[in-house]
């Protein structure tokens, strides 16, 4: 989005409004620009209102591609594409661009979704550009939707220029209670059974330093429920901190505050498999230029084998989890090498500046003419 504003595009971002409950995390809220206008859509419903609001939604796209006759339509995401594809029906000399961080398989999937499933295949035998993050998740979908040509890869990571730092907002919020503490652990993103977040909490009694632990994210009320049990039956209350919501700023301000960071994943899920230079969290750790414990999955295995920054573990076993954690903090030079590993890979490889650009570069070619590629 800012990319094509800088680009000296105009740009409009349709959206569905957030469910009420849900908190703000990753919604920035700096200065877009004059030639960025927001469209957001909806009341925020959840349940049978959420259809209502995703019906307006499509109406919406179809009156602004009618009335602004863009010249490029990106959908994100299934929701987002199948609502793309329609809209780029009413006006369909436009480039339609299909960027999706995560696939669902069609394969047992309810009624909604495999109707919404048929516009994305559709949609994407039609677009001129599909992306995924990761390769495998690119292969897995391009043989269900049946492509002729391979998705282009754009891995999911963090802007070079965005000012996002250290205001000190952790430790006010916290009370000063951090300050105690020599190092802090943690885990940024969803909180649920698939991320390991019961084993990462059985851990801490096993590490052998002055850390504290911070799980910020969403989560559902009776897992978060469970884990704040877990907390209180471990002792553990003065050294876990479950901050389920956040502002933007605040988001960054622990991220910045912390000392290495926990992106494991259980096996199981498609999306999981190819998740390194995928996910979210690496790439906000490799920004901060912090150390990551990651599971032993092979793409992940793979990932620590070629950057070294940080270490596999066994997600399932807290004492595996533990061990890396006691490893990496207590080799200060080792330690020192993760971090710079971590800054050298985001500075080179992994910011969306370098792997968004040659897309950015072709969609804005006037030579792109609307054939698939």
């Amino acid at each position: 989005m800012q990319m094509f504003a800088e680009a000296g595009c105009s740009v409009h971002v349709l959206y569905r409004a957030p469910v009420h409950h849900s908190p703000t995390q990753g919604v920035y809220t700096g200065k877009l620009g004059s030639n960025i206008q927001l469209h957001p859509v909806g009341s925020g419903h959840s349940g049978g209102s959420s259809m209502l609001d995703f019906q307006l939604f499509v109406v919406r796209a179809m009156r602004l591609s009618r009335r602004l006759k863009p010249s490029i339509i990106i959908g994100y995401d299934l929701h987002g594409f199948a609502t793309a594809f329609i809209a780029h029906t009413i006006h369909p000399s436009a480039k339609l661009v299909y960027h999706s961080l995560d696939v669902t398989s069609i394969k047992g999937a309810n009624l909604q979704i495999k109707l919404l499933k048929r516009l994305e295949f559709m949609g994407a035998r039609r677009a001129q550009h599909v992306i995924f993050p990761a390769t495998g998740r690119a292969d897995f979908f391009k043989s269900e939707a049946h492509l002729q040509h391979d998705p282009a890869i754009v891995k999911n990571c963090q802007r070079l220029n965005l000012s996002d730092y250290k205001r000190g907002m952790l430790n006010e919020l916290t009370q000063g209670k951090l300050s105690g503490f020599d190092r802090i652990v943690l885990h940024l993103g969803s909180l649920g059974t698939s991320l390991a977040i019961q084993e990462i909490v059985q851990s801490v009694p096993i590490w052998r330093g002055n850390w504290a632990l911070i799980l910020m994210g969403t989560g559902s009320e009776s897992y978060l429920s469970h884990i704040r049990s877990l907390v209180s039956s471990l002792n553990l209350e003065d050294q876990v901190f479950i901050l389920p919501t956040a502002t933007y700023d605040l988001w960054y301000d622990t991220l910045h505050s912390a000392h290495l960071g926990l992106a494991l994943y259980k096996a199981g899920d498609i999306n999981y498999d190819y998740m390194a230079g995928s996910g979210n969290k690496m790439g906000l750790y490799l920004k901060a230029g912090i150390p990551s414990l990651v599971p032993n999955i092979p793409d992940f295995a793979a990932f620590i084998e070629r950057y070294r920054t940080g270490e596999v573990v066994e997600s399932i076993n807290p004492q595996s989890i533990a061990q890396a954690i006691n490893k990496i903090f207590s080799d200060a030079e080792q330690y020192k090498q993760y971090c710079q590993n971590a800054k050298d890979a985001f500075a080179s490889e992994f910011n969306f500046e370098h792997q968004y650009e040659p897309v950015l570069r072709q969609l804005l070619s006037p030579t792109l003419d609307n054939n698939p590629s």
